[in-house]
Parts: structure tokens; sequence; C-alpha cells
């Protein structure tokens, strides 16, 4: 018989694009969720799924029953492929949608593309698109 599975498994997901206040809501909930242990985003439904649910578990091991369990992860918003993998390992779960005036959203992340050295073009030129980076806890990190 196989040994039962440690820690929790979300009681619900915050997501949403770049710039729509997701790291703001992950600092209010860091005091009054249980959040991943040791890292902002597990990146397991988009990134690491093929690790497998003990894997993404271990993350939750310490959290405490009397406390809603939760995760902020802002890729998961746009890949289908993550709406299938959460709907069939935690159909329960509630999703938080974070959103923001698609022309400000535009604006604020054209700032940081700027400020990062991703591009010098003016606004109305800049691509309007995601940036490509990988997580801290990408593999071969």
């Amino acid at each position: 018989m196989r040994p039962a599975m440690s820690g929790r498994l979300p009681d619900f997901l915050a997501v949403g694009p770049a710039r729509t206040g997701t790291t703001w809501l992950h600092g209010v909930l860091f005091q009054r969720a249980s959040l991943p242990k040791g890292t902002k985003e597990t990146h397991y439904f988009d990134w690491f799924y093929d690790k497998g649910l003990d894997w993404y578990r271990a993350y939750f091991s310490d959290c405490p029953a009397n406390r809603p369990v939760g995760e902020v992860a802002p890729t998961y918003f746009q890949k289908p492929e993550v709406r299938e993998r959460v709907a069939r390992v935690m159909p329960n779960c509630l999703i938080v949608c974070s959103l923001r005036d698609p022309v400000e959203r535009a604006y604020s992340l054209y700032r940081v593309f700027i400020r990062e050295g991703e591009t010098r073009l003016e606004f109305e030129a800049a691509d309007p698109g995601e940036p490509k980076r990988l997580p801290a806890n990408s593999p071969g990190t």
C-alpha cells in the first residue's frame, strides 16, 4: 500500500497577466493564507507538471488546517493546458483573476521593458507581448 501523501493542495489560485497586481496580492495574502513554502510561484501547472503531484504537494506540507491554502501564479493565466490540468487535479479550487485597464497595463509593462533594456522603441512601436523569462526554479538552475 502506498503511504499517504503529505501536503494539502491549494483551495485557491490567483492568476492574472503581468502588471495586474498579483505581486501586491501575494503580499496581502502572505499574512492571511498559506502560500508555497520557499518560493513565490511553483510553476507546477505550466513548467513542472511532469514532476508529479507529490512534488507540488511538498510546497504545502506545513500548511496549518485553519488557514486557506493558495498560490499566486500569474503565468497560469494564459495557458489552456494549465486550465485543463487545474480542473483535473483540483476541480473545486477557486480561481481569483486580477485584471487591469489594458492600456494602463501595456504602458506599465512597457516601462518595465525600458528599465530592463528589453526595448528602446517608443511605446506605440513596442511589442505589447508578455516577457519571456524563466522562473528561478526552472530546470538547470
